[in-house]
């Protein structure tokens, strides 16, 4: 008896806590990456200098970029150099890098931009929309490096995301 109602639970409650997961993650019109049309902020965009940090990311120490506050800054790879895909509930979640401008640190060689798109004026390195994760709360933290094997922590080579093409690669290590 005890054993059909523990596999009982499991079988109810593990499903329910996934799509919970996914829910959160999910835009109002259901779509997992959020509502390109709506828009999530972070307060009020002003101009923003990007900075380098170095990390431990799976035992390795790597330079990545990080905003004012020291906090990571990750690409999604369901972006393009022409559309934000991650907008509404998942602006939440991540929020977005908004500026009116962007430059990085003059040992950052890489291109900086904005972009105009469901979050408003975001900030871009190499093409890529930038983001923080909502979760990660101090300078040293990397949680969402890896997220669902769509979310990277940007490094200073990571591959352009050049206008036309689809997102990027695996991973955000120039290497």
């Amino acid at each position: 008896m005890r054993r059909v109602r523990l596999r009982f639970l499991g079988a109810v409650l593990v499903p329910t806590l996934a799509m919970l997961v996914l829910a959160a993650c999910a835009g109002a019109d259901g779509n997992l990456y959020g509502n390109p049309g709506g828009g999530a902020g972070a307060g009020s965009p002003g101009a923003v200098i990007v900075h380098t940090k170095s990390l431990k990311i799976g035992g390795k120490a790597v330079t990545v970029l990080a905003d004012a506050r020291g906090l990571t800054l990750y690409y999604f790879t369901a972006d393009t150099a022409t559309n934000i895909a991650c907008g509404g509930s998942c602006a939440q979640l991540w929020p977005p890098l908004l500026a009116t401008s962007a430059t990085g640190t003059p040992t950052l060689t890489g291109t900086f931009g904005i972009i105009n798109g469901a979050n408003g004026h975001q900030a871009t390195y190499m093409g890529h929309p930038l983001y923080t994760f909502s979760k990660d709360k101090d300078a040293g933290d990397a949680y969402g490096q890896g997220f669902m094997g769509m979310w990277y922590a940007v490094t200073p080579g990571v591959a352009p995301l050049n206008v036309g093409s689809g997102g990027a690669g695996s991973s955000g290590y120039g290497y």
